[in-house]
């Protein structure tokens, strides 16, 4: 077994094995800070300082000496103010470098001790940085004396030494009486528990790095039972099989010894149950691990169904949580009980909640919609790299809400695809716009790759001609900087394509910016151009067939120096430029003929600046955490996966909407085909709660797979016989009701007529009847 080890106390300095970790709850810290005597000033800078250092994840520990038997901390006397001189006598003994002699005490050093070094914080001076960064430093009033003390720090080595985080007053060893030098305060700061924790001191930057504590080991016996009491939330423990038969040697109902031979374990997949039979009472008891769920013969243990449709709805293939449980020997359901529970119970279970929570997407699209309508970003994802995939999926996202509003996945055996993969994608784009349009969303741009059959595809519906068409403006300037790659591998273009690279991509992405509007699109056409002049050094041009809007570049003069002063009072010399390119020189071949080739003109003016496929992008990094690539798929699990992914990346987007998940951190990353910095933001962690709503939606599926079962075991027919006898019941029963009301209102109306023949029956035949009379 392991034994404790020696933690610094952070009151006293010494090794202990037995401490006590500082609370957490705010009245029991100020408690204990209180039990030092410091006057109240003193006091509130104390609990301060060590509520920053315990959020910085610090490890502060007290050894069991300063506590009394019912746990309360002792009062420290030596540092009582009570006690504390008033005049200039009471600065520290430190401060002199000597130590007290007879009648210099009072009656308070006498109570403090022979030989004690008195502390008052006029001495101390703390001087607190960003985030934790602190400096120390003591006074002196006694420079000339030729003992080392912590004042004056005039040497490099001592400022090295002291340039850590403040000590407690109480981290001194006070009951020493000589004066603590350079080489003792070194070890004392380096040996404490309160240590610096250095920080990012940048306040931009949200960024704090984490420091996690050692280990800690088994405290006192109260403080751990109320720690695992207050801690306690899982449902589900492990437990060791020596462990747990340890537990029946008695019976739980009269105490009784059990007899051993009567002992039956069982194992269930992931529970245990075990019966036995009391010597003393002589009844049979059964103990499970686990509760029952279900009804009727489909009552499982409640992990046995859990465990598969938790690993699913996670992302963890099976085979890996079967290596798992092998490795730890643990109990679990073996392979093809967990395909069956996924089959039977987690794909209906994903289809009920898919449904719901793709409703509230497009609810909460619809609500935020702008009159003339949204805009819908698509993009398709295959399940593997070339020209032998199998399955495809295509999101349809809402732009300004980056929320997935439609998702489609299809497979090569689907009929219009007829075995071609390559037209999955486009068929996938039709339905999920088709979807949306049946659904009663107005859709006023769509914005896709470069895909030329998916356009081909939507401009031939009839439902889907009306709605504009956009390009993403990554998959526009995609061709020209492979071609401008290409060109840096030639030996002969390779430099000065090189120095133009930055310079040319820079001034692409802020012209298309800068211009989103169509209306603008072409003489932002004619600025991207003009780049063909501005490399070669001419600034300004005359009209013709190629430039008909714009005649001159709309920098400022590269002439003279910068404004402002350097640090010799001079102005700020300006940046090298970049050597002109040489007109009808191979490398401004390749810039004009990628500038002005009919493709990319075509691609440019379509582009849009304000949405674009970036997210769709995001979301297919994000679904091969469920459907990898490296894995085939079935196109009835690869839907189903891409349900869950959906389901996803939706939950972080309503987390970030609702404000519930937030921006912690970022850094900078340069993009290469963009030549600007970009930022990748750090979230809080995100919630999904579509997983537990899905493992519950499994137990009722389970209980209607039960339903049909049963009715199968009595012969009941499975097909809709009862629904159409029904039906043909309740249309009998509507038509004998309908006959019986039209015989009723025949005999109101023929009632006169009968009485009146009647009558004549009676009457002279002369003597005619008047209906009226």
């Amino acid at each position: 077994m392991l034994t404790k080890r020696n933690r610094k106390c952070a009151r006293c300095g010494c090794q202990s094995r037995d401490t006590r970790t500082f609370p957490a709850k705010p009245y029991l810290q100020k408690l204990w800070v209180l039990s030092l005597g410091l006057c109240e000033d003193e006091t509130a800078r104390e609990l301060e300082s060590i509520r920053s250092r315990l959020r910085a994840k610090e490890d502060i520990r007290w050894c069991d000496s300063h506590f009394d038997q019912s746990g309360l901390p002792l009062k420290d006397t030596r540092s009582d103010t009570s006690n504390i001189e008033s005049s200039d006598k009471k600065r520290m003994r430190l401060d002199k470098g000597s130590t007290p002699v007879d009648g210099q005490e009072d009656e308070g050093e006498e109570a403090m001790g022979e030989g004690m070094i008195h502390h008052s914080t006029d001495d101390v001076d703390w001087h607190s940085g960003i985030d934790g960064d602190y400096s120390f430093t003591a006074r002196n009033d006694n420079p000339l004396d030729g003992e080392t003390s912590l004042h004056p720090m005039e040497t490099s080595s001592s400022m090295s030494a002291l340039a850590v985080a403040p000590l407690s007053l109480s981290q001194l060893d006070l009951q020493s009486s000589q004066q603590p030098g350079i080489d003792k305060l070194a070890t004392y700061r380096s040996n404490s528990a309160i240590s610096s924790v250095p920080t990012i001191a940048k306040m931009e930057s949200s960024y704090r790095p984490s420091f996690n504590s050692q280990p800690s080991e088994t405290e006192q016996e109260d403080e751990e039972k109320e720690e695992e009491e207050h801690n306690i939330r899982a449902n589900y423990f492990l437990m060791e099989m020596s462990k747990l038969e340890s537990l029946f040697r008695r019976c739980q109902e009269c105490g009784g010894l059990i007899d051993k031979t009567s002992m039956c374990w069982k194992q269930i997949a992931s529970a245990i149950s075990v019966t036995y039979q009391c010597m003393e009472c002589k009844v049979w008891s059964r103990w499970d691990s686990q509760p029952k769920k279900g009804k009727g013969r489909s009552m499982v243990y409640e992990l046995n169904q859990a465990i598969p449709v938790a690993a699913f709805v996670t992302g963890t293939p099976i085979p890996r949580v079967i290596d798992f449980f092998e490795l730890l020997r643990v109990g679990a359901p073996s392979d093809r009980s967990m395909r069956d529970s996924i089959r039977h119970y987690a794909c209906p279970s994903i289809d009920r909640v898919y449904s719901e929570w793709e409703n509230d997407a497009r609810t909460v699209s619809k609500l935020t919609a702008a009159e003339d309508g949204i805009v819908v970003a698509l993009d398709g994802q295959f399940d593997s790299p070339g020209f032998c995939a199998s399955n495809c999926k295509v999101a349809a996202f809402d732009s300004s809400l980056r929320l997935i509003i439609a998702a489609v996945s299809l497979s090569i055996t689907d009929p219009g695809i007829e075995g071609k993969s390559c037209r999955m994608e486009s068929l996938g784009s039709e339905k999920v716009l088709e979807q949306l349009v049946d659904e009663g969303f107005t859709i006023k741009t769509r914005v896709t790759d470069s895909n030329a059959m998916v356009d081909s595809r939507l401009r031939a519906n009839p439902k889907l001609q009306h709605i504009e068409t956009q390009r993403d403006f990554w998959h526009v300037q995609k061709p020209m900087r492979k071609e401008w790659w290409k060109g840096m591998k030639n030996d002969e273009t390779s430099q000065a394509l090189s120095l133009w690279y930055k310079s040319f991509f820079n001034h692409l992405y802020y012209i298309n910016e800068k211009y989103p509007k169509r209306e603008d699109r072409a003489l932002a056409l004619e600025y991207v151009r003009s780049f063909i002049h501005h490399c070669t050094g001419k600034h300004k041009w005359t009209k013709g067939e190629q430039f008909k809007l714009v005649t001159k570049c709309n920098h400022s003069s590269r002439n003279g120096k910068k404004k402002g002063k350097g640090k010799n009072g001079q102005g700020k010399p300006k940046k090298a430029q970049k050597e002109p390119i040489k007109v009808d020189s191979p490398e401004y071949e390749i810039i004009k003929t990628m500038l002005f080739s009919p493709r990319f003109e075509k691609a440019f003016l379509i582009s849009s600046s304000d949405a674009g496929t970036a997210m769709c992008e995001c979301f297919h990094s994000m679904s091969l955490l469920y459907a990898s690539k490296r894995f085939a798929c079935s196109p009835k699990y690869y839907n189903k996966k891409m349900k869950l992914a959906v389901m996803h990346f939706n939950s972080l987007t309503f987390g970030e909407l609702s404000r519930t998940r937030v921006e912690i951190g970022n850094c900078l990353l340069p993009r290469k085909g963009k030549i600007a910095i970009s930022v990748k933001r750090k979230m809080t962690k995100g919630e999904h709660p579509w997983r537990k709503e899905i493992l519950e939606e499994s137990w009722k599926v389970r209980d209607d797979y039960e339903d049909k079962r049963f009715f199968k075991r009595i012969g009941a027919p499975d097909d809709d016989i009862y629904d159409v006898l029904k039906l043909e019941f309740d249309k009998m029963l509507r038509a004998e009701e309908q006959e019986e009301d039209e015989e009723d209102w025949d005999n109101v109306v023929s009632y006169p007529v009968r009485l009146a023949e009647t009558r004549n029956l009676f009457l002279p035949q002369h003597e005619p009847f008047a209906l009226g009379k």
